[in-house]
């Protein structure tokens, strides 16, 4: 879609508060209170995945869509001579 590959992954469940889906790709940033022992989690894998996507020029966000709907968007690479 205008030259982005477009990538969205979803799940059936609850979401996410809509108070918490701004933080969601924050570092060390862990939304589920029942995850937060010390041996579960460092809060960074949406992070990182943001950090790598918009090193790419692309973006991240996420939603509540029956369920938590997280997009990808990347811009398509031009191939070499065109």
């Amino acid at each position: 879609k205008n030259q982005k590959a477009i990538l969205t992954i979803k799940d059936n469940g609850v979401g996410v508060k809509e108070e918490k889906l701004p933080h969601l790709f924050e570092q060390f940033y862990r939304g589920d209170e029942s995850r937060n022992s010390k041996n579960e989690g460092s809060g960074l894998g949406l992070y990182v995945c943001q950090y790598i996507i918009k090193q790419h020029g692309g973006q991240i966000y996420a939603a509540n869509d029956h369920g938590l709907a997280v997009t990808m968007e990347l811009p398509v690479a031009k191939e070499k001579g065109v």
